[in-house]
């Protein structure tokens, strides 16, 4: 409880009007995702929402920035049967999470973000 409570603190001071309001749609975002997929067995579940969570963070970041850091925005065509999907990394190098072992290659650099 006192690491939530301090996170909220934080964001209290740091971010005000829309912009705490925008961080709060994506922090909601993150955790209900990040919930959801640590709570299905179904690997298709988890896939989908893995990609909710990525669009959440993808977001944040653009809006946000990073602190000195460059995150790769990165994109696989086969992902949710060929419609494509994107996912953060901080390497450029592509390690497929939609796939793993299968395909660990397979995408591409969609986008750099520092």
């Amino acid at each position: 409880m006192g690491v939530a409570v301090a996170i909220n603190d934080i964001e209290m001071t740091l971010l005000k009007g829309d912009a705490h309001m925008y961080w709060m749609e994506q922090v909601n975002a993150i955790n209900s995702h990040s919930e959801k997929i640590k709570n299905a067995e179904d690997v298709e579940v988890q896939r989908n929402q893995f990609d909710f969570l990525s669009q959440a963070m993808i977001k944040s970041i653009r809006a946000f920035g990073t602190n000195d850091k460059t995150y790769y925005v990165q994109y696989c065509p086969m992902a949710k049967d060929n419609q494509g999907a994107d996912w953060i990394s901080t390497e450029a190098q592509i390690k497929n999470p939609y796939f793993g072992d299968k395909m660990m290659k397979c995408g591409s650099v969609k986008l750099e973000l520092n």
